[in-house]
């Protein structure tokens, strides 16, 4: 199925501009901190690399328990009427609040950081993308889809 409309990431030309000229001014700012510090250019990039590495790893475990947590929450109506209540409640209890109790079990380390970007990232990618599913029902519905949509299935292939 070929689609007519087309994605634009930069709409006119300034923001194109506007988008290059932040990020040579963060290099430039980076390599001024270096320069300005006693920290050298191959430890600041060694640092920067391992919380990427945090990051990406705190990212993918957090969409993994989303998109599993989404569709046990969106197949089922009782589930849905009973999880998003307590997730939404969750949601609201500060990532910080958590922070001294992972330091006292894990110590100040690589677990105790992913953990803390774990329940950070996990809500607002759980809640859109139980969105995300709510809405794919209601399209294919309205387009005729066959089958029983509120149960949609997830099967693949």
């Amino acid at each position: 199925m070929r689609y007519s409309h087309k994605v634009h990431i930069y709409r006119r030309g300034s923001q194109l501009r506007f988008t290059l000229v932040t990020s040579i001014l963060a290099v430039g700012l980076l390599l001024l901190f270096v320069r300005l510090s006693n920290v050298s250019l191959g430890t600041l990039f060694v640092d920067l690399l391992a919380s990427t590495y945090r990051v990406v790893i705190a990212y993918l475990i957090s969409l993994v328990i989303s998109v599993l947590m989404a569709l046990i929450v969106t197949r089922n109506r009782t589930f849905e009427d009973f999880l998003l209540p307590v997730l939404d409640v969750l949601q609201s209890f500060p990532s910080f609040a958590i922070l001294p109790i992972a330091i006292l079990w894990f110590g100040a380390s690589d677990v105790t950081a992913i953990l803390f970007l774990v329940i950070t990232i996990l809500w607002p990618v759980l809640f859109n993308v139980v969105a995300g599913v709510k809405n794919m029902q209601v399209l294919f519905a309205s387009r005729g889809f066959p089958g029983n949509c509120h149960r949609f299935d997830y099967r693949l292939g």
